[in-house]
């Protein structure tokens, strides 16, 4: 089995029910580094609604529905989280000098692989709090990997400029910007079967784009077993063609 059912009483990562906490969207450490104490204005770009102010970086505005146990977010996951704060300051400084961020990879300590597969299982905890959040399910291996107990990385990891930093200075005289990019999602054009899911994370001028691919008996598991979510993002995915046709 390659799906489980993620259940709002149980860690979307080991399946704990014990002591619960729920996790950022964005990194406390950076909302704290990118913000300091600018106020936080929470928005949709796919919403009218109006912004919500977020009263420091623990606002529930700026975190999952669903939840890590605390020895997950205390322990199992603080290498990876500590070693993304070290890699988004290389990317960040290498794009200062037109550097691709991508690069980083080719120096110490990325040419470790614990610190190497330490940036991806970042990743892949958010990618398995961003799943669970849109209805989906809980992706074992990705799971599993996030936490240390699988060097099985599946995470795919594209990192650039963040595309709309230089128009958002110019309308805010600023950079401070953070934002996620919610759970998106590529289908197979002639099953119509989900085949990758999406997600993404930008920090001020860096933008982190991150995958999953879903193998054949893998997109038909997901397809049988959790089929509200495949339509409700089948759903997502028409609407976004219309408004962009």
């Amino acid at each position: 089995m390659i799906f489980e059912t993620a259940n709002f009483s149980e860690c979307i990562l080991c399946g704990s029910d014990k002591n619960l906490t729920r996790e950022h969207k964005v990194k406390a450490s950076q909302i704290r580094n990118t913000f300091k104490q600018d106020e936080m204005l929470v928005a949709s770009l796919a919403s009218a609604q109006r912004p919500k102010i977020a009263q420091g970086p623990q606002s529930k505005n700026l975190k999952f529905n669903h939840s890590i146990c605390e020895n997950c977010n205390s322990n199992k996951t603080q290498p990876a989280d500590q070693e993304f704060d070290r890699f988004h300051e290389k990317c960040s400084a290498a794009l200062e000098t037109n550097t691709n961020p991508s690069e980083v990879f080719k120096f110490p300590p990325y040419n470790d692989n614990y610190n190497y597969l330490n940036v991806f299982r970042f990743f892949a905890k958010l990618l398995c709090c961003q799943i669970a959040d849109n209805g989906g399910p809980r992706v074992r291996d990705l799971s599993s990997f996030s936490i240390g107990c699988s060097d099985n990385n599946i995470i795919s990891l594209y990192i650039s400029k963040n595309p709309i930093i230089e128009r958002y200075e110019k309308i805010t005289g600023h950079r401070i910007y953070a934002s996620h990019g919610g759970l998106m999602v590529s289908t197979n054009l002639e099953t119509g079967r989900i085949q990758k899911l999406i997600s993404q994370l930008a920090i001020e001028s860096i933008e982190y784009s991150f995958w999953i691919e879903l193998f054949p008996a893998a997109q038909i598991e997901l397809e049988h077993k959790f089929r509200a979510f495949c339509d409700k993002a089948r759903e997502a995915v028409r609407v976004a063609g219309d408004r962009q046709g």
